[in-house]
């Protein structure tokens, strides 16, 4: 290399290349030419080997493991950053709290000293770090017990998209980017005022007003209208015994199971706790004990695994239909809970109605 020039001969190199800017590190001797046109399998070199202000993103290579292409190498502080980003906490004590990403690094975790400090014991004190390259924005693990989640995958090294959903211990932050992240934080926050954060399905408050608007609708044109309560047996054994992380999985996957077997007009809700709801509009009292049916056999089927570990669900069930003395929604929910813990007294895993 040319201390005069700042470029490669032909010696220095890997190709014929001179005169060209160099791009190389203490991993390579590559030219700007080199870096730029290599698409080939020895393009690939782990994330280990690169400092965190030189490679541009994270692809999968054929083996399945994340690996850090080289298009690029310039510090981040060189570059601006082409959109605005933030994450927001739809799932923790915080709720609805923004965070900028506006900086070239931030650290999540326990300590106090972390940029992002979330106080519970399922996260280590430097648990992940967000790295801003300018051209994308990076989330990696730093060694943590428990690990770091987008999108249910648990992740070394990944580069966020809009919308992607990162679980920290139990808190759950949705990443928002783009050119107007305002207008996008608010339409999350009005979201989150009917959705629940962990298993983004309808939550209590949208559910009941739903209920109040459905029995009103059904009164004055004389239609059927159902309404199922259930919720998971023993559930307080599965957190004792495999950990919260293991139960915020189970009530998760357990409403991603129910959700795909639902009409569009029906209602599926989280009540509270481990309790779940589903209102059946123009549905008659034996068709939905059937369709509860279908449900208990649905959830003892699915497979609850966390971490290498089978956890077995079985879910009690009360179902009411709308009589003339039912004329607003607590009397409903009042009636299918007291069908529910009649299925619990009867031995659970199973329907009542």
């Amino acid at each position: 290399m040319s201390a005069a020039t700042g470029t490669y001969t032909v010696a220095d190199c890997c190709c014929s290349h001179t005169g060209i800017n160099a791009a190389a590190t203490n991993w390579s001797r590559l030219c700007c030419a080199c870096v730029g046109r290599t698409t080939s399998s020895n393009a690939w070199t782990t994330s280990a080997e690169l400092p965190d202000f030189w490679y541009d993103h994270v692809r999968v290579s054929d083996t399945g493991r994340n690996k850090t292409v080289v298009t690029a190498i310039s510090k981040i502080s060189d570059r601006p950053v082409a959109k605005e980003a933030c994450l927001v906490v739809i799932y923790g004590l915080e709720l609805g709290k923004k965070f900028n990403l506006n900086r070239p690094q931030i650290i999540i975790g326990r300590s106090s000293k972390a940029d992002i400090q979330i106080d519970q014991e399922a996260v280590s004190r430097n648990h992940c770090k967000i790295i801003n390259t300018g051209n994308a924005i990076m989330l990696r693990d730093m060694g943590s017990t428990n690990g770091t989640y987008v999108n249910d995958d648990m992740i070394d090294e990944y580069v966020l998209r809009d919308g992607d959903f990162i679980k920290v211990g139990r808190c759950i932050f949705k990443f928002l980017s783009g050119n107007n992240i305002e207008n996008a934080y608010h339409e999350e926050i009005y979201r989150l005022t009917t959705v629940d954060g962990l298993t983004q399905i309808f939550n209590r408050r949208y559910f009941v007003e739903t209920l109040e608007r459905e029995i009103g609708r059904a009164l004055r044109y004389r239609r059927d209208l159902s309404l199922i309560m259930f919720d998971i047996d023993r559930f307080k054994g599965v957190n004792d015994s495999f950990g919260h992380l293991a139960g915020d999985h189970v009530l998760k996957h357990l409403a991603s199971v129910i959700k795909t077997r639902i009409r569009r007009e029906d209602v599926l809700a989280r009540y509270g706790g481990e309790e779940f709801a589903i209102v059946l509009p123009e549905i008659d009292h034996f068709n939905a004990v059937q369709f509860a049916e279908k449900v208990r056999k649905l959830v003892e089927a699915a497979e609850f695994k966390f971490e290498d570990t089978l956890i077995p669900v079985t879910v009690s069930i009360g179902v009411a239909s709308l009589r003339g003395e039912i004329e607003d929604a607590l009397e409903f929910i009042k009636q299918a809970d007291t069908l529910l813990f009649a299925a619990k007294e009867g031995g659970r895993n199973r329907v009542a109605g």
